[in-house]
């Protein structure tokens, strides 16, 4: 207990370490480096003391294993307790109906028993008690409780701009940036033209994605848990995975960079792209695992922890966004995007996606699920696709 107490006091105090960091970097302070450090440091020993914890369960779970023969003493006085009751040993007059009712329960107790003692080795035919091929079947109380699939999936959506609509169709300008500059005038000379603004104008046309689940109105009611909560949320995932299917689309279309080296990454972040972007790397699990690889001069790993980046990497100073092979590709191909995804994309939401519950004609419930929006490229100049191959 007292290393699990250290433990939870070590990660409170992490906790606040980090938001220290944050604050600290948000207000633009030196001390940055050391305090990521004590951050790191503090992981390090939060691991340790994890590690040692997990030895000593293990060995409490050694020393707490069942003794057999004290479990069969156990049982053997249970009975023996039983039986006094049935001669009664209490001092009252128990009815032969009474008598036969417990002997009959205690005898089905003594053949299950028998049965998981010998594993299966042993059985006697006992009313109440059923033997199959398998096992020994015993009235049971049956409970469903479902588990959720343990899957990490990034919501893109979070990384691109959104912009809220209130027509099915339209168009947006974006402002491009201008690239002429004030010319020089003498006093009381006429004012120059200067260039006109520059619009390109995105089109957009709002789509409908909907489904339905058809739920028994039984599967509900039996279920130990929310099953509609799971249910629902399960919806939510489709929402999520719809929105990343549309907007890893528009990804995959932009314009292609083959990467043999970690130097061809430095050359579009450094000369492809304008320094004005900001810019971050959605990259396929398989991409990661190169990226994972990489090391610079003095052997040190270019994949690092960090505190400001909402997945905790970074290379190369940009933040790391991993997500599976197949939404950039297939599976073993290492896909990239680099860029400015705010930029390049705009998701134009119409609706909210939302869940609701609608009858169904055999005993049940349909619950329906609605999103409606649309993506489309809006910064061409914003990013790249890579895909690595070695050299």
């Amino acid at each position: 207990m007292k290393i699990k107490e250290q433990i939870k006091q070590e990660k409170s105090e992490l906790k606040a370490k980090i938001q220290e960091a944050r604050s600290a970097i948000a207000d633009g302070k030196d001390n940055t480096d050391e305090l990521e450090k004590d951050v790191e440091a503090r992981q390090k020993k939060i691991q340790g003391l994890e590690k040692l914890a997990s030895a000593e369960i293990d060995a409490e779970v050694r020393e707490e294993q069942p003794d057999p023969d004290k479990e069969m003493r156990a049982l053997k006085n249970k009975q023996e307790e039983e039986q006094r009751k049935i001669n009664g040993a209490q001092g009252h007059k128990i009815s032969t109906a009474e008598t036969n009712d417990v002997q009959k329960e205690k005898e089905q107790r003594d053949a299950i028993n028998t049965y998981v003692h010998s594993h299966g080795r042993q059985f006697r035919a006992v009313d109440g008690v059923v033997s199959t091929d398998v096992g020994v079947t015993i009235p049971q109380q049956i409970i469903y409780n479902p588990a959720q699939q343990v899957i990490t999936v990034f919501d893109l959506s979070t990384l691109v701009d959104q912009v809220a609509v209130s027509a099915s169709a339209g168009k947006y300008p974006i402002l491009a940036r201008p690239t002429d500059a004030f010319p020089s005038v003498a006093e009381l000379e006429a004012n120059p033209a200067l260039a006109k603004p520059s619009f390109t104008t995105v089109t957009w046309d709002i789509e409908t994605y909907r489904g339905a689940l058809a739920i028994s109105k039984e599967s509900i009611d039996d279920s130990s848990v929310d099953l509609t909560g799971l249910i629902g949320a399960s919806l939510q995932q489709r929402a999520v995975n719809t929105k990343n299917a549309a907007i890893s689309t528009l990804i995959k279309a932009f314009t292609a960079a083959p990467v043999t080296s970690v130097d061809d990454i430095k050359k579009i972040i450094n000369v492809s792209l304008d320094p004005a972007y900001n810019k971050v790397l959605v990259v396929s699990q398989s991409f990661y695992q190169y990226l994972d690889t990489l090391k610079d001069t003095t052997g040190k790993y270019l994949l690092q922890e960090s505190i400001t980046s909402a997945t905790g990497k970074t290379v190369l100073g940009l933040p790391v966004y991993p997500v599976s092979d197949s939404l950039l590709g297939v599976d073993g191909e290492e896909h990239a995007f680099i860029g400015d995804l705010r930029r390049a994309i705009t998701l134009f939401d119409r609706a909210q996606a939302t869940v609701q519950w609608a009858n169904n004609d055999v005993y049940g419930q349909i619950l329906q699920g609605v999103l409606r929006f649309d993506t489309k490229s809006a910064d061409a100049k914003a990013g790249y696709f890579l895909t690595h191959s070695e050299a």
